[in-house]
């Protein structure tokens, strides 16, 4: 029991770190002190990287009521240490309050409104009133002629806009520790990154509107004033080329601005998803130079998130380069669900948790099944999209130590990855011992997962509820199908000690509506995931109900239905257990899912490399190489960071 409160004290050390670091952040971005800006979340990161580490168990409520009147005889001893221990962390009830009432509205992701506060505590507001201290500093000096320094105002808003990118690319990181600890999944979090990108181009539009305003009117410029003619693209140009090229940079900047907001609007990326992939990676590249050679001190503004960034990806795409050398992840089992519109299922086999240490095939199969909840993997099939897509992962009661994709062929990736699958299936030709990977398209394709990630705690959603009713259509039961498994084994649980905890308020009923038309969906799902769900059905004592909708009346119904048919035939691949060991692991070394500090020194210390050796990079090229009034000697940070 002892030991179980480790991990639950480093995942609160990690969230009052995570919280520091960046009101610290903030505190110092909104005093202007750019050049140590990167110090609070970089230093954080790395210590979240360090601490977080996943619970052996998640309680349920009726534990935490049950510890807080400390009730319970056999962990009388737990609870008063634990109780002393977090007294020595939060001494006294109104800190414990507080802690808990920050964690809870900062945790609460599913909530937009909680985000949208968050977004502006974290990039708006310290960025306006690094703004406004500025611009009442520019405004409280004239100039010699009694006006207003029209081009210090200018680059106010500029300035605005380079704040607002130094925290972009944090949530965009891939296994984030920073925002992982706040509790955060990383699919919500990407609306910081869209409140921070929306603000840095609204400010660097206005920068850049602002200045034409000021060629056009003020000083009456033609475009030989603003942009370098030949003599300037010469070795040794003086300062009004460079003024010109600073002009020209700016410009280029604002188009692409301009590019990315417009591509970034929902209608685009809902309709025109690769438009808005390819044009946000190419611009992304081209911006990050042509800001470093726009603005001398950009480097500074843009560091924390571009080193967070370049630490939390290259190590990630290195080890997708190995996975991918080692033939991809094991697929150890396809099923294609018949009378279900091509609903696939794929099997992916962990043959060792080689990163969160514990082995994959031991241990307690309730935690395996806990920490499959709420899960979502990005697969890679090279074979049909170089790009990664989203899919809901679950695991099966019965065999935890797998991970589980079912999907039903929507789009044109779905629906070649679909029919690839049952290529598999179907070839007369094809035998288990044949399932290798290759480019013939009798054998399996080549697929990388590289980490199983979070994207809501739905669990503890859930177990803050007494009465709890899901609703779901379709596929859209499978996210449900691994909390369902773990709401059943907590009320076994509660079941088993119910005659000495009859008075801890509990989650007492979970009411499960499931609407669905696919007859071969439902009866793939009903047998193989809610079979003990059903057997308990008639027990009064049961808290889990499943209603079954089936809405298609054309079909025929369930109890008639004959497997007779070779439609109703359900048609499976299995993959023998050598090959699958022998291929790689889909979990990550970098994912947030180690069992220990031990774990934890690897991935931590990889990324601290990267980060820190990045800011002695900056500051090394910036007092040594860069020249304010030398464009190209700006990037040259920027290619030692990535090289």
């Amino acid at each position: 029991m002892i030991i179980d409160a480790l991990p639950r004290l480093l995942n609160r050390t990690s969230f009052l770190v995570a919280l520091i670091s960046i009101s610290w952040y903030c505190i110092l971005v909104a005093t202007g002190e750019y050049a140590k800006w990167s110090y609070p979340i970089l230093i954080g990161a790395a210590i979240c990287k360090l601490t977080s580490v996943v619970a052996t168990s998640i309680r349920p409520r009726w534990q935490n009521h049950e510890d807080s009147n400390g009730s319970s005889s056999s962990s009388s001893f737990f609870n008063t240490h634990r109780q002393r221990l977090s007294s020595s962390c939060c001494s006294g009830g109104i800190l414990r309050s507080i802690y808990k009432s920050i964690a809870h509205r900062i945790s609460n992701d599913n909530h937009q409104n909680n985000l949208y506060i968050l977004s502006t505590a974290i990039i708006l507001l310290p960025c306006i009133i690094f703004y406004i201290r500025r611009v009442v500093r520019h405004l409280s000096k004239l100039t010699d002629d009694g006006h207003y320094n029209h081009d210090e105002l200018a680059n106010d808003f500029g300035k605005l806009s380079a704040a607002s990118l130094s925290f972009l690319l944090l949530p965009v990181s891939k296994h984030s520790a920073l925002l992982s600890s706040l509790n955060l999944g990383e699919i919500h979090v990407v609306r910081i990154h869209i409140y921070a990108g929306t603000c840095a181009i609204v400010a660097g539009v206005a920068h850049g509107l602002y200045y034409t305003w000021i060629w056009i009117v003020m000083d009456e410029y033609t475009y030989r004033d603003i942009f370098p003619g030949a003599e300037c693209f010469q070795k040794g140009y003086d300062k009004h080329c460079h003024t010109k090229f600073v002009n020209l940079l700016g410009i280029f900047n604002g188009v692409g601005f301009v590019i990315i907001g417009c591509t970034a609007l929902w209608w685009v990326r809902r309709h025109y998803f690769n438009v808005f992939y390819y044009v946000h990676i190419v611009l992304a590249i081209a911006l990050l130079f042509g800001l470093v050679m726009h603005y001398n001190k950009m480097i500074w503004f843009i560091a924390p998130s571009l080193l967070s960034y370049v630490a939390s990806n290259v190590p990630v795409a290195f080890e997708s380069l190995y996975k991918w050398s080692k033939g991809g992840v094991g697929i150890s089992k396809v099923v294609c669900i018949p009378d279900s519109r091509g609903c696939v299922e794929l099997t992916i086999s962990i043959t060792r948790n080689d990163y969160s240490g514990e082995e994959a095939r031991g241990g307690c199969e309730q935690q395996q099944r806990q920490r499959a909840i709420g899960k979502y993997v990005r697969l890679t099939v090279p074979e049909i999209s170089p790009k990664s897509h989203p899919f809901t992962a679950f695991c099966d009661p019965r065999h935890p130590q797998d991970v589980k994709i079912l999907f039903r062929p929507i789009g044109a990736f779905t629906t070649q990855l679909s029919k690839r699958l049952q290529s598999l299936v179907t070839s007369p030709e094809l035998t288990p011992s044949e399932l290798t990977v290759s480019n013939d398209t009798r054998q399996c394709p080549k697929m990388l997962v590289n980490g199983v990630s979070t994207s809501s705690d739905l669990l503890g959603q859930a177990m803050k509820h007494d009465i709890i009713v899901i609703v779901a259509g379709g596929v859209g039961i499978v996210p449900y199908i691994s909390l369902l498994a773990a709401l059943q084994d907590i009320d076994v649980e509660q079941q088993l000690n119910g005659g000495e905890q009859h008075h801890i308020q509990k989650t007492r009923h979970i009411h499960v509506h499931w609407v669905a038309r696919d007859e071969g969906l439902i009866r793939y799902i009903v047998e193989n995931y809610f079979s003990l769900h059903r057997q308990g059905a008639n027990d009064s004592n049961s808290a889990i109900k499943i209603s079954v909708h089936h809405t298609n009346e054309q079909t025929s119904s369930m109890s008639s239905s004959s497997n007779s048919d070779e439609s109703d035939t359900l048609t499976e691949f299995v993959a023998p257990p050598e090959t699958a060991r022998s291929l790689a692991s889909p979990t990550s070394l970098y994912e947030e899912s180690k069992r220990s500090l031990l774990h934890n020194v690897i991935p931590a210390s990889v990324f601290a490399s990267i980060v820190f050796g990045g800011l002695w990079i900056v500051n090394y090229c910036y007092e040594n190489i860069q020249d304010k009034h030398v464009i190209e000697t700006r990037p040259v940070s920027v290619i030692g960071i990535i090289v």
